[in-house]
């Protein structure tokens, strides 16, 4: 919504309103002309103290920018002044000009009063008077795309000029939803935080497991026959008194917290017992075939939201719909007051609006429907870029725009991404600039608002980067028909790729970083485009290699990746340790697939199962970790015996390897075995991995175990070993927890699978023999 008019030249010079808007000379107020300022700062010391609470001080930050512009500083009130003025009312004032707004919105809204005698900026928060500032620097072309200054664009005035009149300033979206990130860079776009919807994984915090679980462990989730600490036990009434006491203390801790978080910690662990599976609704399944948690995640939030009311008549609870809770409840009420937070975890994270191809965004859209049919305060988490996608570019940002402009006509009051500690890296910075844009106006064109970015942000080589910006957005064309949803990681991130797309926006980069005209700081910000894809044409590089069986050449590639992070770390705001980290399970994995031998992997194994997850208690477990020789299982009468599997790469995948497929199956456990015949006593290093939860035994003894899924790479798990002369014996067992299978849009990238490696002291690939137990099964 456009709410503030500026004049005829910078309007002209900035394109920033359409023509009818323009106003007359005798409409306006003039502000600075001929090298005069007629603005003057009148604001108490008292004022500029609360306002000293936000990230940046706006009315400092305001006279910089100010000065910037016309080349004149702003001075105190005086002869010939048109005093500058603020007016803080109480949050929820009947008073107040932004009465008839609704929380979430009238705390960042602003009145902006301009009269020829003073110019008055009203709001009920610190966050509200510090977007009516920024609103004012915005209408006269100021831009904050980056944090610093490579970032900013400032451009300079002749003249600048507000109409006269009165208007509210209003952004389109609740901030409250989601994490902080960025703060100054936030304040600046008009997106800071007044009041708070922490909807987060919490369940645990209250009923602590090593506060309670010694003496209470009935508190806590029964799995597998076991009471076990991954969510607590919802059921139990002390249970639900602990975490209303929890959302008291939080509450009288966080005044400007609207809810109480009361998502399940991030597991699938929930509890089994009688009691918390009549909370279900009986047969309802989530969109990952499992049994849906969401009635009981409803019910659980609601026994609190109930408790806490009466004093705390205003705020109330938030949750997520996610993994598998994510589809409305079937039976429990979700009350009006409840913030729900829909994730497009198990979406396409790429196509993100419907289209005849592909059915995810729809699905996705009905979802938010779902919804909002419960309650009005649903709210769209994100995963923009992926938020295990190393930081490489992820240019869906129109489509991304488009979405969010889809969204916000249906109902969703804001916005919010998982990616928020890499997000102004050269290569994705954009995702981040065109979502705080369109959180700021959710109904703006993203074709208009890209041109405008280009041209703001590159001058003279505009029109080439906006060829550059669209040619790499064509990514949504990707299509694969067994694969309609893109996930969260690196995984198979090269595909959405087309070589020859790259290889066009590379020329494309590289005839604007030739543009004549460019001014130094112009060039910088091409330089910096630059560092991002450079970062995506080696990476893609690397893989095509390792594809093509090119041992040296990948791993020259991957080298120069590496260097690529580091170059863009010197520049890029943030520290991109995390970017090493995926391209380093990128690097392990692809190297894993392509060339196990070479990195030490066996590819040989004797594999039992699938077992079903009720069939296998401790005691069976143990024993075949303390098998000597392999020998069949037997469960409900059925005989499942040791096959011999050889994998064609350096992981074992059991859904492969027991030719499964699709979600009518139940969570399944498996045993992995390989025995190597060893020459002489030897130490070594075993590198074992597996995204699932899972124990490896080597000659009875167990070496490594993980509870619990966890994002994991071939090379991350070392574990020094002895190798003892003649036959050693690993054992791997592997819990599957879940639907792995392709046929599970929350299964991209998340394979059952493991891998084992032997490595010498000094990282020497080591292959012994291999001693096979059964008949043979091969991977085609």
């Amino acid at each position: 919504m456009i709410l503030l008019r500026i004049t005829l030249l910078s309007c002209l010079a900035f394109g920033i309103f359409p023509s009818p808007l323009l106003a007359k000379s005798a409409d306006v107020l003039s502000i600075f002309r001929d090298g005069k300022s007629f603005l003057a700062l009148d604001i108490s010391e008292t004022q500029r103290q609360q306002l000293r609470a936000l990230p940046l001080d706006p009315v400092a930050d305001f006279s910089r920018v100010f000065e910037v512009m016309t080349g004149t500083p702003l001075e105190k009130a005086g002869e010939g002044k048109v005093p500058l003025r603020v007016e803080l009312f109480p949050v929820g004032s009947k008073d107040s000009p932004l009465a008839s707004l609704p929380t979430g919105f009238r705390e960042t809204a602003a009145e902006i009063s301009i009269t020829p005698d003073v110019i008055t900026i009203r709001g009920e928060t610190p966050a509200g008077i510090s977007g009516g500032f920024y609103k004012l620097l915005e209408s006269w072309g100021a831009r904050w795309i980056l944090p610093g200054a490579l970032g900013e664009v400032i451009p300079k005035h002749r003249e600048l000029s507000l109409p006269l009149g009165t208007s509210i300033v209003q952004i389109g979206s609740d901030t409250g939803f989601g994490a902080d990130k960025s703060p100054e860079w936030m304040q600046r776009n008009r997106l800071a935080r007044a009041t708070w919807l922490p909807c987060f994984h919490y369940w645990r915090q209250g009923v602590e497991p090593e506060k309670y679980f010694a003496q209470h462990p009935e508190y806590f989730a029964l799995v597998d026959g076991e009471r076990n600490t991954t969510q607590p036990e919802t059921s139990n009434p002390d249970v639900i008194q602990l975490k209303i006491e929890h959302a008291k203390k939080f509450f009288r801790t966080n005044p400007t917290a609207r809810t109480y978080p009361m998502d399940p910690e991030d597991n699938i662990g929930f509890s089994e017992s009688p009691e918390s599976r009549a909370l279900d609704a009986p047969g309802a399944l989530g969109i990952n075939g499992l049994p849906s948690m969401t009635d009981r995640v409803v019910r659980f939030a609601d026994a609190v939201l109930q408790g806490v009311r009466k004093e705390f008549p205003n705020k109330s609870v938030g949750f997520y719909s996610y993994l598998n809770h994510t589809l409305p409840p079937v039976n429990a009420t979700v009350d009006p007051a409840m913030v729900v937070g829909v994730t497009r975890f198990g979406y396409c994270n790429l196509r993100m609006t419907p289209t005849p191809n592909t059915s995810s965004p729809q699905q996705f859209e009905n979802l938010v429907r779902d919804w909002l049919k419960l309650t009005p305060n649903v709210y769209i988490y994100e995963y923009n870029p992926p938020s295990w996608g190393a930081a490489l570019p992820f240019p869906n940002y129109l489509d991304m725009a488009e979405s969010m402009r889809r969204l916000h006509k249906l109902g969703a009051k804001g916005f919010h991404t998982d990616f928020t500690h890499m997000s102004h890296a050269p290569g994705i910075f954009l995702n981040d600039y065109i979502r705080a844009r369109m959180m700021v106006d959710p109904t703006q064109d993203p074709n208009i608002l890209l041109e405008s970015f280009t041209k703001e942000f590159f001058g003279p080589a505009a029109a080439t980067m906006l060829d550059y910006y669209k040619t790499l957005a064509e990514v949504t064309n990707y299509n694969d028909p067994e694969r309609p949803a893109v996930g969260v990681s690196i995984y198979r991130l090269e595909e959405i790729f087309p070589r020859e797309m790259v290889k066009k926006a590379t020329q494309k980069l590289e005839e604007a970083r030739n543009t004549p005209g460019l001014s130094e700081m112009e060039n910088k910000r091409i330089e910096y485009v630059k560092l991002g894809h450079d970062y995506l044409v080696f990476y893609l590089t690397a893989i095509d290699a390792a594809k093509a069986g090119q041992w040296e050449a990948a791993n020259k590639a991957f080298d120069q990746v590496f260097r690529q992070i580091a170059l863009q770390e010197r520049v890029s705001p943030h520290k991109l340790e995390d970017a090493r980290v995926r391209m380093e399970a990128a690097r392990s994995t692809t190297l894993a697939t392509y060339f196990p031998k070479e990195r030490g992997f066996i590819t040989e194994w004797e594999i039992l199962g699938p077992i079903p997850r009720s069939a296998l208690d401790k005691a069976r477990e143990a024993s075949i970790f303390s098998q000597t020789l392999i020998s069949p299982f037997t469960v409900d009468g059925q005989t499942i015996t040791w096959q011999h599997y050889t994998s064609s790469s350096g992981f074992l995948d059991f859904n492969r390897a027991f030719q499964r497929s699709g979600l009518g199956h139940p969570p399944s456990k498996a045993f992995a075995s390989v025995s190597i015949d060893v020459p002489e006593n030897q130490d070594a290093t075993a590198f074992v991995s597996s995204f699932y939860p899972f124990t490896v035994y080597l000659n009875e003894k167990k070496i490594f175990g993980r509870e619990g899924p966890n994002f994991d790479w071939p090379d991350r798990n070392a574990v020094k070993i002895e190798l003892k002369k003649g036959i050693n014996r690993f054992v791997i067992l592997s819990d599957e927890q879940g639907h792995s299978t392709r046929e599970n849009p929350q299964a991209d990238g998340f394979d059952w699978s493991v891998s084992l490696a032997l490595r010498d002291m000094n990282g020497k690939s080591l292959n012994f023999p291999i001693i096979h137990q059964s008949q043979s099964r091969e991977n085609n």
